[in-house]
């Protein structure tokens, strides 16, 4: 019967840590402003549906854009960051960014993001033009 109650408790102590794992990897997100980004893409899914379809009412995009659940969004990342990180490294990344050095990097995140993108579109474009100079000059014709 000991070994049974024993048995019990381990198994009990190994869900609850796995639990806990999995609120630590969505309270991770939140704290990284994964959340906020989500909000904001929805936003902006909102905006381009609107531009598209110019007769669906504002009021039900908002609501919609409302009723879908970041929580839910951030679940489905759950096994990604159980895949490659272990829960000590997830507490670390927690301790971190409750820091204030980690509360600003999770505030300026989507204006990293955003400036990245630019200087990534604005390379891409150069490299794009570069390698049609060079097609053009080896006489191939090409267009974009």
């Amino acid at each position: 019967m000991k070994k049974i109650a024993a048995l019990l408790i381990l198994t009990l102590s190994i869900i609850s840590s796995a639990d806990q794992f999995d609120d630590d990897i969505v309270t991770l997100l939140k704290l990284t402003g994964s959340q906020k980004s989500v909000v904001l893409i929805m936003k902006q899914l909102a905006v381009t549906i609107r531009q598209l379809n110019a007769e669906i009412p504002d009021t039900l995009l908002q609501a919609m854009t409302k009723a879908i659940s970041t929580d839910n969004f951030l679940q489905k990342f759950v096994p990604v960051y159980r895949k490659y990180f272990t829960h000590d490294e997830v507490r670390q990344f927690i301790a971190f960014y409750r820091s204030p050095a980690g509360k600003k990097l999770a505030d300026k995140t989507p204006e990293l993001t955003r400036d990245g993108m630019l200087i990534g579109q604005e390379w891409g474009r150069q490299m794009a033009e570069e390698i049609m100079r060079n097609l053009s000059a080896k006489g191939y014709n090409l267009e974009m």
